[in-house]
């Protein structure tokens, strides 16, 4: 059985990669998993002044460690759509004012607005 996120082969019985994708993953990319479980958490559930802490660490790294072409990114929250939150999509495209298109859905990512992250 091969691991969804690295492709590399599984020892044991794997690990649930949800949220990062649908499937199994190994020990190693488990890490990632985990890690992102804990951020969405904080961010879901912490008091509104974390989750404002959080938004503006995140929409600077997003200013200064964009996404580009071929991005997987994360998306806790965008701006007027409840809909994409939690969602997950590669960056197929970045127009000319720097939104984000990819296979999330219908809605462009504003890096300035919009709460995600890349993660891969």
């Amino acid at each position: 059985m091969k691991c969804v996120i690295c492709g590399k082969e599984i020892k044991g019985f794997g690990n649930n990669a949800e949220p990062l994708e649908h499937g199994l993953c190994c020990d190693q990319c488990n890490e990632r998993v985990v890690a992102l479980r804990l951020v969405q958490h904080q961010y879901t559930y912490g008091n509104a002044e974390m989750r404002n802490h959080f938004k503006q660490v995140v929409l600077k790294d997003n200013q200064e460690h964009p996404a580009v072409i071929g991005s997987k990114v994360y998306i806790f929250e965008m701006l007027d759509e409840p809909s994409y939150t939690g969602a997950t999509g590669v960056v197929e495209h970045i127009d000319d004012i720097g939104q984000l298109h990819g296979s999330w859905g219908g809605c462009a990512l504003l890096p300035s607005e919009d709460v995600f992250i890349v993660i891969r």
